[in-house]
This record gives C-alpha cells, structure tokens and sequence, in this order.
C-alpha cells in the first residue's frame, strides 16, 4: 500500500511532561477529520512516528484525538534493539514488497467491504427494523480523505 501526503503541519506548543523519564513537548495538528494533540521528546534523534503522525522534530511518545477515541502512548523504548516482527505480519509486507498499490484504491475496497457487511447485518434484523446510518467511519482513525473533498468531474 502507498500513501503519499506532506508533513502534518504541527503547532509546537510550551506545555512539557514526563515520558518513560524523557521530558516530552505538546505539539497540535489537525489530520483527516481530526484534531491531535501529540507529546513528543527531541531526546531521541529518530524518524519514528506512530501511524502517519509525522514531521516532529523527535520521537512521539503519546498521543490522542481530541475524542479520546484515537490513542496511544509508548509503554518501553527499545534502543538497538533486535526485536521480532509476528509472523502474520512479516507474511503481509513480504507479499507486498515489489509491488505498491494506491492507498485512495485500498479505502475504496475496504468501503466496499464494510458496505457488504452492513448490508448483511441489515437483513437479519427483523422486517420493518428502523436503522439510521452514520459515518460509518465515525471510530476510525481517518474520519474523511483528501479526494472525498476534490469536485466530481464529468
């Protein structure tokens, strides 16, 4: 899967805490339909990142949406570490080593998906059942996409 976009566009905040003993910095942005507060630490001089948080100046050791719905925080730092990936995980990204595919066309799937599903939970329930539909990516990471907001061309 391939997914290109830009740095967030972080606003470094003065509010500091207390990560794992690393002095950590708030830093706000806003991301697919959500707003996210991140602490992250410039102790460690690393390119990681949790999901697609990117473009801090250091290591993210927490963060949250402003839901509370979205989260995670970083329970053990491992430095030079040899650490094993699970082998369902290794199988998924050494069958998608030499070819990418394009993230837009992977959501597209994954709607289709979750549509046929709803479908049939839908009829199961009992004849004249009212259901009123949502967002049905309201508790999912990326709420809304950046083509879902391009104009439709003829």
């Amino acid at each position: 899967m391939k997914d290109k976009f830009e740095d967030l566009n972080w606003i470094i905040q003065k509010e500091k805490k207390t990560l794992l003993t690393y002095e950590c910095t708030l830093a706000t942005t806003e991301f697919r339909g959500r707003k996210y507060k991140a602490w992250f630490t410039y102790d460690l001089k690393n390119n990681a990142f949790p999901w697609k948080l990117k473009g801090l100046p250091g290591v993210i050791l927490a963060f949250e949406d402003e839901s509370g719905i979205i989260k995670g925080e970083a329970s053990k730092i491992y430095i030079n570490s040899d650490l094993n990936m699970p082998t369902k995980f290794a199988e998924f990204f050494d069958s998608h080593r030499t070819n990418s595919i394009q993230f837009k066309k992977v959501i597209l799937e994954i709607n289709k998906y979750s549509a046929d599903l709803e479908s049939q939970d839908l009829a199961n329930l009992p004849l004249g059942t009212k259901v009123k539909k949502g967002n049905p990516r309201e508790f999912s990471v990326e709420k809304s996409f950046e083509w879902e907001k391009e104009s439709s061309k003829p």
